[in-house]
């Protein structure tokens, strides 16, 4: 018998990134999909917030090659968002002398909002992952954004 020590949320998660070519992807989706219905209270906020990552990294692929695709993946993008409170602490307490990694769901929505040139909502993204300690070229995305707004 085999076992493992991950939480179910994360055992899917992790499947689901063995199937990301673009002919697997379905298969992934349905891998996040049944990690999504097992999110409860009781759920680890770093398996969730690993799985959002994964999310996104699926969705935006797909941004062209699937109706509503950039719309999914804005959504992916919100959802790991709404836990990015909880999950920089979580991350700084399990590592309190280590700085934040890098948020997918802030640098890609950061990126599409630029390319949609929604600047205003892209200065406010970077701006709310600057508080929040996540790792990434903020200061400098702020500054761009900033620039293109007043042209």
């Amino acid at each position: 018998m085999t076992s493992t020590s991950q939480t179910a949320i994360g055992l899917l998660h992790n499947l689901s990134g063995w199937f990301s070519k673009k002919e697997d992807r379905h298969i992934a989706y349905k891998f996040i999909e049944k990690a999504e219905q097992l999110i409860g209270s009781e759920s680890r906020i770093l398996d969730i917030h690993f799985l959002y990552s994964t999310k996104i990294e699926l969705m935006y692929k797909d941004r062209d090659a699937i109706s509503g695709g950039l719309e999914k993946a804005i959504k992916a993008c919100q959802q790991q968002i709404s836990y990015s409170d909880k999950a920089s602490k979580a991350f700084k307490e399990k590592s309190p002398n280590e700085s934040l990694p890098s948020h997918k769901g802030y640098q890609q929505l950061v990126i599409v909002k630029e390319k949609q040139k929604e600047f205003i909502d892209a200065i406010s993204l970077s701006e709310k992952a600057v508080a929040q300690g996540w790792a990434g070229d903020w200061e400098k995305r702020i500054e761009r954004c900033k620039k293109k707004q007043a042209a």
